[in-house]
């Protein structure tokens, strides 16, 4: 059988999926058959010999494609979720599912209309050390969890903040653009989101959008967790940094989620799980506690996501994060800021949005 042909739309974030298609073709059984892009920059060296769109309704009318990956900016994300769906072209949908919780519920509806196979683009979830805390939390390893802390501290570079929608409010900012992967990892390795109460502050560069707060959430299972982000910090607690999962970033070793159960501890990336054992003679805090490394191979969770919508499109897997589910988190973030706003705690029931 051929190959499944992927359109990208949008070459910031896209890039780094037209480059995982033309390394791994073969093992995702799948090849990059066209771009688009709206700057008329020199693509990086190496670019693919594919049509080049700067319009992407023209490449969606033009092209031969079984699947598009859209990299745009939030508020297309309804237009190009429609446009594939009139075509029963599967999408990757980049997160947040949508720029507004209206144009996020109206993607659940086009999605189930047209039952186009979809995925939204929360990549952490093809991590293989998400995965694997996950299997641990799930089968007990370490007891009813209790508290979970995490730390994304980071210094964007200054020119980051030249592109006009990252410093628009409703569609850039860390909230929606790095806590966001924060919030769906949580959900989906705890479970859903019970309350939420946040200090957002913009004090660092005055921009329009936030730059730096504090997040406090209490989850469905009694789990409480504590969350810092920061995007104007020399600091090295970055997600991105120390999974060494994406080559755009200098590896650095540290963690920056903790997870403490009544029964062990684990820490992330680097998969170290701190409990007592039988030698420890006891189980209380004179006692020596003892550590454990679980090996946990390195891998492109993009590329994961990839040989998932392959698997998709044959009918062999279903969507691991689902119209509905990128709704939901985008519901907590939003649910943030409203707590940031209005300085009250924000209960999931009750709110809408």
């Amino acid at each position: 059988m051929a190959k499944k042909r992927f359109a990208v739309l949008g070459v910031n974030h896209g890039w780094k999926f037209v480059d995982c298609l033309m390394k791994k073709s073969d093992d995702l059984d799948a090849e990059i058959a066209a771009i688009s892009r709206s700057s008329d920059k020199p693509l990086p060296a190496g670019a693919p010999d594919v049509p080049i769109y700067q319009d992407y309704a023209k490449l969606l009318d033009e092209t031969k494609i079984d699947c598009v990956v859209a990299a745009l900016p939030n508020q297309l994300h309804l237009d190009i979720t429609k446009r594939c769906a009139q075509k029963g072209i599967a999408l990757l949908l980049e997160k947040p599912v949508a720029g507004s919780m209206q144009d996020a519920q109206e993607i659940i509806g086009v999605v189930k209309q047209s039952k186009i196979p979809f995925m939204i683009g929360h990549h952490r979830r093809f991590s293989m050390g998400v995965n694997r805390a996950r299997r641990a939390i799930e089968a007990g390893e370490l007891g009813r969890l209790l508290a979970v802390n995490l730390m994304w501290t980071m210094r964007k570079p200054d020119e980051y903040f030249n592109v006009k929608w990252r410093i628009t409010p409703g569609v850039g900012g860390p909230l929606l653009i790095n806590v966001i992967h924060e919030v769906d990892t949580m959900r989906y390795l705890i479970g859903e989101v019970d309350a939420v109460s946040a200090f957002i502050t913009a004090n660092n560069r005055g921009n329009p959008v936030e730059d730096t707060g504090v997040v406090n959430m209490t989850f469905k299972n009694g789990a409480v967790l504590s969350y810092i982000f920061c995007d104007g910090t020399p600091s090295k607690y970055g997600y991105e940094l120390v999974a060494h999962e994406d080559a755009w970033f200098h590896p650095m070793n540290a963690d920056v989620y903790y997870f403490f159960g009544d029964k062990a501890q684990l820490s992330l990336p680097s998969m170290t799980i701190t409990r007592y054992t039988q030698d420890s003679h006891g189980n209380n805090w004179h006692c020596p506690l003892h550590e454990e490394i679980v090996p946990v191979p390195r891998y492109n969770p993009l590329e994961g996501e990839l040989e998932h919508m392959v698997k998709m499109m044959k009918g062999e897997a279903e969507s691991r994060c689902t119209a509905e589910d990128g709704t939901e988190t985008m519901k907590v973030v939003e649910a943030i800021r409203e707590s940031s706003k209005t300085g009250k705690i924000i209960k999931m029931s009750e709110f809408k949005g």
